[in-house]
């Protein structure tokens, strides 16, 4: 859209609303809706500390997204506020984003949840890229012994059972001695997303595809690490 090409940097005008058919104001789907709102740190600090306490025994705060690391300085604010309150924190991150961000939070977040974005179904070059972020950041991340660091592997058919993507995830695991990992299954209600942006899945789910490949995948990346 020529609204934002025309900038460095968004500046979250809303004109490529405006200027987009698929999308408007008053919808509440489409590739461009905004269904969010600005709010500074402190106001939200205070709208969610009251059910935080009520999970404080139990639980704490996971910061999620979308990739929340690409607002890291204002989230390093709001993690320390957790924090210093006495709450659990826990972040999920697809841990591909400039070490800066890392850092930015690293001090404040207790465990760090780490998606395994080692391929986007482009060119070769593009999955060398992201195990490189990966690599840095585990890099980061596991030079805390105290800092608990969970990898979670959606099975994805096609993309993350590849032998590739398989080979690629266990060499990592391996170098990085990471211990906790959780498998997460195929989403049967992933097509919606697609279609909510008007597209068409490229991947539909089958129950017993996915039984299948969730139960190779998992057996694969845990009986082929030795720590």
């Amino acid at each position: 859209n020529k609204h934002i090409l025309q900038r460095d940097k968004c500046n979250r005008c809303g004109a490529c609303i405006k200027a987009c058919s698929q999308s408007s104001f008053y919808k509440q789907s489409g590739t461009l809706v905004l269904p969010t709102q600005v709010i500074d740190i402190y106001s939200l600090f205070e709208t969610i500390r009251p059910n935080l306490e009520l999970l404080k025994e139990v639980g704490g705060i996971t910061f999620s997204g979308g990739e929340p690391l690409l607002q890291s300085e204002a989230l390093a604010v709001l993690a320390k506020k957790c924090k210093d309150s006495g709450f659990h924190t826990a972040i999920e991150t697809s841990g591909i984003i400039p070490i800066q961000n890392i850092k930015n939070v690293y001090q404040h977040i207790d465990t760090w949840l780490i998606g395994m974005r080692l391929i986007t179904g482009s060119e070769p070059t593009v999955s060398d890229y992201l195990e490189r972020k990966t690599r840095e950041t585990l890099a980061v991340l596991t030079q805390n012994p105290e800092k608990e660091i969970i990898i979670r592997i959606p099975v994805i058919p096609g993309y993350t059972t590849t032998q590739q993507y398989l080979n690629s995830t266990q060499k990592i695991l391996q170098d990085y001695q990471i211990k906790k990992i959780e498998f997460l299954h195929h989403n049967p209600e992933s097509s919606h997303y697609y279609k909510a942006m008007d597209l068409q899945s490229k991947i539909e789910y089958n129950p017993t595809e996915a039984h299948k490949e969730f139960k190779y995948v998992s057996d694969f990346i845990l009986h082929s690490i030795t720590y």
